[in-house]
């Protein structure tokens, strides 16, 4: 048996059989052929790359249903590649007049585009490498299956063999983890996959557990185990760990099934528990987990993806896709928060040397009235769909409300204009996740009429720490004082002036944390749609008496150390014994 500990990037527990992808793909069984090979040598190329393009079309509605129309883009590029008239010409100039193997032409030509990319540090063209690494894979390896059965395959799956397997590759790419994932794999791991990646949230989406950063021998079809709650890949388990790890599983899905089915919950709470959304699979579920609707829409992931700013229609198709998967719950979007760490290389942002503290959010927005107008546009026409409430991030003073207030109300008004059965006004709220707006919420209440506290930004600059940063990050930590007495202010303020106040950021799906919230005061949270069952459970049967004790009790504390500790003790206090070990996993792994 051995152990290895990489970075979680989706979080779960599988245990399955190891297969691992590429190694044994895409190997040059010769380099010559004979010349009276050459066209059907040919004809195998063009069937390959017919077999590519249907597979990476089909990726590309699974990846537009999953992540929304617009994410189509994911996949487009390579569909374009086996067009390319370079990539044609190369493999058919080596075929026909050096007389090279397919396997060889391929290789060759992606040895040489790899060759002039090796020193490009722009990561738009460093992507297209990777576009290009995809697709001479995929040409292989259906050049090679037609030497075995020259059929077409009836879809695009592994096969059986794939089904309740745990997958190892360097990497992965998001067209060939919609077909990992529909082919049945139950985990998966990689030397390097980013957690910002397509592939990484189509696996948090559909609840596959995946590990990276793991790099190990050349075993394959064992037992495996991923628990990327702690970190672990374990190949080759005893039997003895195997028999726990089956046994730790089966009540983690015990648990989560109580959870979801609701039987720990009081039905006479005054709690809201919405869900946190950036792209439609991830609003499957809230019907199920019982959402009050989606608090947090972030609106900026689909322009992150782009290659330019989105059309109004671009825009309004992609919203409109994840209310869809929902079913049209309530729904609150945050304008598009770019800057900062989120950034794409269209919008030419000047460079500027402390970025966090910089033009993100709605300062970004009202630098560019007319892109920004676009963007209302496409989310206030949501409104004759479902209830909608917008919010604007990054406040600080109330004339960047006023200002961008008036333009939603004159995009407002110009679409109803166009459509009459749209409503005459839509809540309109601020992101609290400044200091100057957590102080001076009194100063908003005019132009407001919700609030809702980023707890990880706030924190971030509380704190003046970097959350990124691996010399101080270990500050930008909730749990320290200052931050919750932060948070104290701005639930009396909140009461003080009767303006509607919702959590939203890591500490809403924190069951350690929501205790010191809820005796706050806070009674609507908005957190990661996976936690929202465990998270109802906490909530729904606190004594608010006795939250409202640990809240005091935490803001006279000094250190960290103290409110972790005390916060602790109370989860382990209040929770049914059933469920205190799936809770301690999630906090301490």
């Amino acid at each position: 048996m051995e152990t290895y500990y990489g970075h979680s990037v989706s979080s779960g527990i599988a245990l399955g059989r190891l297969v691992r992808l590429h190694e044994t793909e895409n190997r040059i069984k010769s380099i010559y052929i004979a010349s009276a090979d050459q066209q059907g040598e040919w004809q195998r190329f063009e069937q390959a790359r017919h077999l590519a393009r249907a597979e990476l079309q089909h990726s590309a509605e699974v990846i537009s249903d999953l992540l929304g129309e617009a994410q189509r883009l994911i996949i487009e590029p390579q569909i374009m590649m086996l067009d390319d008239n370079s990539f044609v010409t190369s493999v058919r100039q080596s075929i026909f007049q050096e007389s090279y193997s397919l396997e060889y032409a391929v290789e060759k030509f992606r040895q040489e585009v790899s060759a002039s990319f090796a020193s490009v540090e722009d990561t738009y063209l460093r992507e297209r490498m990777n576009d290009i690494f995809t697709v001479t894979r995929l040409v292989v390896k259906y050049a090679q299956q037609q030497n075995s059965n020259p059929k077409e395959p009836e879809d695009f799956s592994y096969g059986s063999e794939i089904q309740g397997a745990i997958v190892y590759a360097n990497d992965i790419t998001p067209s060939e983890i919609t077909l990992l994932i529909s082919s049945g794999i139950v985990g998966a791991v990689t030397a390097k996959t980013s957690a910002l990646s397509h592939t990484a949230i189509l696996c948090k989406s559909m609840e596959i557990p995946m590990l990276t950063g793991i790099e190990f021998g050349e075993v394959q079809d064992c037992p495996v185990i991923v628990d990327s709650y702690r970190g672990q890949f374990i190949v080759n388990p005893t039997p003895e760990v195997e028999d726990d790890f089956r046994q730790r599983q089966l009540r983690i899905i015990q648990y989560k099934t109580i959870m979801v089915s609701s039987s720990f919950q009081r039905k006479d709470t005054d709690v809201q528990i919405y869900g946190n959304v950036e792209i439609p699979a991830e609003a499957i579920h809230l019907a199920q987990y019982q959402a009050h609707g989606i608090g947090l829409l972030r609106s900026e992931f689909m322009i992150l993806q782009m290659e330019r700013f989105p059309r109004f229609e671009e825009q309004l198709a992609f919203y409109q896709s994840i209310l869809e998967k929902c079913n049209y719950l309530p729904t609150t979007v945050r304008t598009v928060d770019i800057g900062s760490d989120k950034v794409a290389s269209f919008l030419h942002m000047e460079h500027e040397d402390n970025p966090a503290m910089g033009r993100r959010g709605i300062r970004y927005s009202l630098s560019r009235p007319e892109e920004f107008a676009t963007h209302l546009r496409a989310i206030l026409s949501l409104a004759q769909w479902t209830d909608l409430r917008v919010m604007f991030p990054m406040v600080t003073i109330p004339d960047e409300v006023i200002r961008a207030r008036a333009l939603t109300e004159q995009v407002l008004a110009e679409l109803r204009r166009e459509n009459p059965a749209l409503p005459a006004s839509v809540p309109i709220g601020i992101m609290v996740e400044t200091p100057a707006s957590a102080m001076s919420i009194g100063a908003f209440v005019k132009y407001i009429d919700f609030i809702s506290v980023g707890t990880n930004d706030l924190t971030q600059y509380v704190m003046a720490s970097d959350r990124t940063s691996k010399g101080v990050g270990h500050l930008c930590n909730p749990y320290h004082p200052p931050i919750l007495r932060v948070l104290h202010h701005i639930a009396q303020t909140s009461k003080k002036f009767n303006i509607p106040v919702n959590i939203c950021g890591e500490t809403a799906s924190d069951i350690f944390y929501l205790p010191i919230l809820h005796g706050m005061g806070y009674r609507s949270f908005s957190v990661r749609t996976p936690s929202i069952p465990e998270v109802r459970v906490v909530l729904s049967d606190l004594d608010p008496a006795r939250s409202e004790h640990l809240a005091t009790r935490v803001m006279e504390s000094w250190n960290v150390e103290q409110v972790t500790e005390q916060c602790v003790e109370f989860i382990q206090d209040i929770l049914p014994t059933e469920l205190l070990e799936y809770v301690m996993v999630n906090k301490t792994c």
